[in-house]
């Protein structure tokens, strides 16, 4: 399932490193462009070190478990895959204390399971899937526009319904919805979570051909 999780980056930024509070934002940039040229190792020890010092900002948190998740996903590491696991889970926690409620950490959730998920799907699809649909429903009460979860959805949907034969038609245009509202998606704050729509138009072209 790793196609389906591949994350562009396209915030191309330089800023000094230090890791005081004040410079959160230039922390931040330089995190995103190393993660962008993809040195995650370099870019993950600096989102733990910014949310280590930020006591209100799930975001850097947000982005440990992401990339944690990521990295699941991808294989690139799988003798370290539970030691991922566990450390998404931790930066999780830690959001969803800065941040109850937030649809984005819903969204969070439910692809840390997935990823687990992909570490044994014959004991964990079973025991797992039913909490990642749920924890994507969750995101879409607290916001219905939300368009990663609207995507997130649809794909893992689409997924499930391939395995076991079902119809896909309708996820599919959950999908195309999902598409519409990344059109229109305005960060409501620097660094927060904008990922999604490249692979939701890819999956619908596969769909066409």
């Amino acid at each position: 399932m790793k196609k389906y999780y591949y994350v562009v980056l396209s915030l191309i930024l330089f800023a000094k490193l230090s890791f005081a509070s004040g410079d959160y934002h230039k922390n931040m940039e330089r995190a995103m462009e190393l993660w962008g040229q993809h040195k995650t190792v370099e870019a993950l020890a600096i989102f733990e070190r910014v949310a280590s010092v930020e006591k209100k900002e799930w975001i850097p948190d947000y982005y440990v478990g992401l990339i944690c998740a990521i990295d699941i996903f991808e294989k690139r590491n799988e003798s370290q895959s539970d030691l991922l696991l566990k450390k998404a889970k931790v930066a999780l926690e830690n959001a969803i204390k800065k941040s109850p409620n937030n649809p984005e950490l819903y969204n969070l959730k439910a692809f840390i399971l997935t990823a687990e998920i992909t570490l044994n799907p014959m004991m964990n699809g079973r025991r797992l899937s039913s909490q990642v649909i749920e924890n994507y429903k969750k995101a879409l009460q607290l916001d219905g526009n939300n368009p990663r979860a609207l995507y997130l959805l649809a794909d893992y949907q689409i997924n499930m319904a391939k395995m076991f034969g079902g119809d896909t038609s309708k996820y599919y245009a959950q999908l195309e919805k999902a598409v519409e509202k990344f059109n229109t998606f305005k960060q409501p704050v620097p660094f927060y979570p904008n990922w999604g729509k490249e692979m939701a138009v890819q999956i619908l072209k596969q769909k066409n051909k």
